[in-house]
Parts: C-alpha cells; structure tokens; sequence
C-alpha cells in the first residue's frame, strides 16, 4: 500500500475532492480528482492514486470513510434554520461530575436557560444524568453551534468552580448533535 502524503485538500463539494500529493512527482504535479462515489476515480493515465480511493479496497465505501481514515478529518455538519436536534454530550473520562444536588441541578438549569435565551431556541427536552446530558432543541434561526458553545463553557466553569476542579470537565470526544426527522403519519 502506498504512503499519501496531502499537502492540500479542497473539497469543493459533496461530489469532487482535489488532492495534491507528496511533491507531486508520481502525478506530474497535477491533482488527482476522486469523486464522492465508492471506488470510481479519475486520473492522469499511468499515475498512481491513493490506495483507499481505489476499487481494490472495498472497505472503503464513501469519501467521508476516506477523509477520516486518511487523513483525520470529518465533514463539516449541515446547519439549517427550523429543526429539532438532540444535544448529548459526555463528562470527561465518563466521571459523575453532574451528579444531581441542588448546586449542580440549579447550576444546569441557569446555564441552559442562559444560552437558549441568549441564541434564540426552545428548549424542549433536557435531561440531565450523573456523567452526561441530553437535550432535545428546536433551532428556529440555525444557530445551535454557538448555542452549544456557550452552554458547555458556562456549565463546565460553574461545575469546575463548584467542585474545586480545574481539569477538563467534557470529554474530548465530539459532542453528539441529532437532528431529528419529522414523520408524517398521513392524519391531520
């Protein structure tokens, strides 16, 4: 298998990412284009492109595959006015830093408040566990990012502060984001 170096990636939309190899000696210095669908691939006649790309793998099915394994990366999220999401997110190393007490529960619910107020959503659904949360959010004006943001930063100084901790109080993993799908029963 053969070691890709990227020196620059562009994905200039869903369907085509150009990647610049190495020194650009084995394609003549020109970019390769593989398109988003599994195993089809484009190129110079006679270059060689990255092993992962290619039909020969076939545990590779699609281009976010591609990207994370090859070179670390995830697609950026789709963020759309007018949705239902679930927010979950982790205490680091899965530690009961929200267990419920009065401190922690009032300290959840101030923060909460806070941001959905500051960022303009409804809050529909939270539920707060010992070392996660869930909260289900309607986002009327597609700002759930910021919303996210402000509410893990507020609540991980409140607790920290609370607990006398100064360590990371989220997991490092991504944070969970959901966006719920409406389902149409037929009946008015």
């Amino acid at each position: 298998m053969s070691q890709v170096r990227a020196s620059e990636i562009r994905a200039y939309s869903t369907e085509l990412l150009y990647i610049r190899t190495g020194t650009g000696a084995e394609h003549g210095g020109e970019a390769c284009r593989v398109r988003g669908m599994p195993g089809i691939r484009t190129c110079p006649a006679g270059t060689r492109t990255p092993q992962i790309a290619t039909q020969r793998n076939p545990t590779m099915r699609s281009l976010a595959d591609f990207l994370v394994v090859t070179y670390g990366m995830s697609l950026p999220r789709q963020v759309l006015p007018g949705q239902f999401y679930m927010i979950t997110r982790r205490c680091t190393q899965r530690q009961f830093l929200l267990r419920p007490d009065a401190a922690t529960n009032n300290a959840f619910t101030y923060c909460l408040i806070d941001a959905a107020q500051r960022f303009q959503m409804e809050v529909l659904l939270p539920c707060a566990m010992s070392n996660h949360y869930h909260v289900v959010v309607f986002d009327r004006r597609a700002r759930y990012p910021e919303f996210v943001e402000h509410f893990h930063k507020m609540l991980a100084r409140s607790q920290n502060a609370l607990r006398g901790r100064w360590e990371n109080f989220w997991s490092s993993e991504q944070v969970s984001v959901v966006r719920l799908a409406w389902i149409s029963t037929g009946r008015n």
